[in-house]
């Protein structure tokens, strides 16, 4: 349980600087290719570590599998990030990353049919709250023409991304769970590095595209939100070792959006919608009935 609850402040952490970037007016997109460069570093420096403390472990001991399904979860992880940054500008923070969070339902229903992880009462109710909860979370953009409704084709969008966003994340968060159960045997160093190895190459397309030159206060808050993310993944990793997925997605989950909720509000005095007001609390409420049993 510790260090699902050191999981839990590491990526609360992560929004909250992909906020902070925001306010500050960082770019974006520079900030999060210098946060996967960094996460690779890291991540690199720990398998180096691993490989010389543990005899008969060298560089090419990984298994194809760990390869794979690391190379498609840092793919997913960068344009995440994408769908991400798009839905603050319009939405602040708290409604993404409960959508982060809520997308902890897909490696929770994987678990259930895959991996024969079985469901109670509880838990099934709790799945449907949060089939409920995600059009609630997409209610919260604002009007951008003064007392006027928001035009349908803009609420639809905002519908997409919601969804998007989710099925994205939810991918991000299954791969962890795949890695645990497909090669048990490789150390967690390799699916790390391959992660955010592939996540930094990836991440530095639109920078190229664009002609964006990182600046040192987009260096300074990269370097941040790479320490929270290897961290966060780090521990994620511990805790799915020592607790079943449908234990830890779902608490980490609850506990993310309430942490998020308070600080984004406390801090940014974001405002909530009653749509969204309601969905955080069926949201917390929904997790705490998936972990029950």
């Amino acid at each position: 349980m510790f260090y699902l609850i050191l999981h839990i402040l590491f990526s609360t952490g992560f929004g909250l600087v992909v906020k902070d970037a925001q306010v500050r007016a960082r770019n974006l997109w520079a900030v999060g290719a210098v946060n996967y460069f960094v996460a690779a570093i890291g991540a690199f420096i720990s398998l180096i570590w691993v490989v010389r403390a543990t005899p008969d472990l060298h560089f090419l001991a990984s298994s194809p599998p760990t390869f794979i399904v690391g190379v498609f979860a840092g793919i997913g992880y960068v344009v995440s990030y994408f769908f991400l940054l798009t839905i603050v500008q319009t939405d602040g923070i708290s409604v993404p990353m409960a959508v982060v969070r809520l997308s902890a339902m897909i490696p929770v229903l994987f678990s259930i049919f895959y991996w024969r992880e079985k469901p109670n009462l509880y838990q099934i109710l709790g799945i449907a709250c949060v089939c409920l909860v995600l059009p609630l979370l997409s209610q919260n953009h604002l009007p951008q023409h003064g007392n006027q409704p928001k035009p349908k084709r803009e609420g639809r969008q905002g519908k997409y991304l919601i969804l998007v966003l989710f099925l994205l994340t939810g991918w991000c968060a299954l791969s962890t769970k795949v890695f645990v159960q497909v090669s048990p045997q490789d150390p967690r160093e390799f699916f790390l590095f391959f992660l955010f190895g592939t996540s930094a190459v990836v991440s530095l397309i639109p920078l190229v595209v664009l002609r964006i030159l990182p600046t040192l206060p987009d260096l300074l808050s990269g370097i941040l939100l790479g320490l929270c993310n290897v961290f966060g993944n780090h521990f994620l990793l511990i805790a799915l070792a020592q607790l079943p997925g449908i234990i830890v997605f779902p608490i980490s989950s609850a506990l993310g959006i309430a942490l998020n909720t308070v600080l984004a509000v406390a801090v940014w005095k974001e405002k909530l919608r009653w749509p969204v007001v309601v969905g955080l609390t069926i949201s917390v409420l929904a997790l705490v009935l998936i972990n029950l049993k």
